[in-house]
């Protein structure tokens, strides 16, 4: 169940990144409504899922806050792998005979 609130966060916490990005880079020309539609389709998939996956919440906002938090504290737990590969494709850089 852990595993299915994750993924459930994390679709939640993308839609809601895409749906600020929108807010914050609107322009008058850009046709935001399929990418609006989409994200709050994601995201309403997303609390479904975490509803169904957490049993002791009550509310719909008490399972998003706790899939939303599994799902960065997973995201954190990868920054040291993904800060250890970013060091070594700098050090090849570095090290390339030129």
């Amino acid at each position: 169940m852990e595993f299915l609130l994750t993924l459930s966060g994390s679709l939640m916490l993308g839609s809601l990144l895409v749906l600020i990005n929108i807010k914050a880079a609107y322009h008058p020309y850009h046709k935001t409504t399929p990418l609006v539609a989409s994200s709050l389709l994601i995201l309403g998939f997303g609390l479904y899922l975490s509803m169904i996956a957490s049993s002791e919440s009550d509310t719909a906002l008490t399972a998003m806050r706790q899939a939303t938090s599994l799902a960065v504290n997973a995201l954190l737990a990868t920054l040291p792998a993904f800060f250890a590969l970013v060091t070594l494709m700098m050090l090849r850089i570095s090290f390339r005979p030129q």
